[in-house]
């Protein structure tokens, strides 16, 4: 998300001194211990920590659209200059082929 955040010239950035960050650290945690258990009972998922994925899952993809609107905005503003910017010219160019 930094990258994206960076390369789409948007302010967007994820506070990670959050509780949201905080469960999202958890719930790589415990995809962790389920894609490469040690033992059975890494495999046993209790209640609160699917509620705590579920959650994760939520904010994760708030998270993504909140960049994409981000980058929308961004964009929309970087064309809208470049649309005044090229008129600029044209009238320039305009102005500077009557005087000729």
């Amino acid at each position: 998300m930094k990258t994206f955040a960076h390369v789409s010239n948007t302010t967007f950035k994820i506070e990670k001194n959050s509780k949201e960050w905080s469960s999202f650290n958890e719930a790589l945690k415990i995809r962790d211990r389920l894609t490469h258990p040690k033992s059975t009972n890494d495999l046993i998922i209790s209640d609160v920590e699917l509620e705590a994925v579920e959650k994760t899952f939520m904010w994760y993809f708030a998270s993504i659209i909140a960049i994409l609107n981000s980058a929308k905005k961004s964009l929309e503003t970087l064309l809208a200059n470049d649309a005044k910017e090229n008129k600029k010219k044209r009238q320039s160019n305009k102005t500077n082929s009557a005087d000729r």
